[in-house]
């Protein structure tokens, strides 16, 4: 529960860490929702006020955070993918895609709740003083990492301090 607003969130651990399995929906400045989904999507952030957002015992992933993440769950669908691609001439690689995939596709196993849809979560992990890093999972639930500019708004996903 956060005690700023009595909200309470679902929780996930995955691998070591343990994850707000919700999107972040604390109102601050800098922050919006589209008010008839606000309950459901959670609020989206500027990247200053995402750093700041989350309730106290919890903080905003590094990029580095969020790989760990993936690479748990690409670890443990390993051979999920392998047999994908066993019929298949196209060479298998491990990349950060799959933990996405999968991540998003099995959800009701890892209990990190994704959007359906395309979605960025804000990475504490700045490029430079314009731009931070996102995670991104695209509609069909790969990952990858992009950059953006900080005034432009994300998700908040939140990480339990360890």
């Amino acid at each position: 529960m956060d005690s700023r607003d009595g909200k309470t969130y679902k929780i996930a651990k995955i691998g070591n860490q343990v994850w707000m399995a919700e999107n972040l929906n604390y109102e601050t400045n800098g922050s919006y929702c589209f008010p008839e989904k606000c309950a459901k999507y959670g609020r989206l952030y500027i990247w200053e006020s995402a750093l700041n957002a989350c309730p106290v015992g919890w903080h905003l992933p590094t990029k580095e955070e969020y790989e760990t993440l993936l690479n748990y769950v690409e670890k443990q669908e390993e051979e999920t993918i392998e047999k994908l691609y066993s019929d298949s001439d196209e060479k298998y690689e491990r990349d950060l895609r799959w933990g996405g995939y999968f991540l998003a596709r099995d959800k009701d196993r890892y209990g990190f709740s994704v959007l359906p849809v395309f979605c960025d979560y804000w990475t504490a992990t700045e490029n430079d003083g314009n731009s931070a890093y996102k995670m991104v999972l695209d509609d069909m639930g790969f990952s990858s990492f992009c950059d953006d500019q900080k005034d432009h708004k994300s998700y908040v996903h939140c990480l339990r301090n360890p």
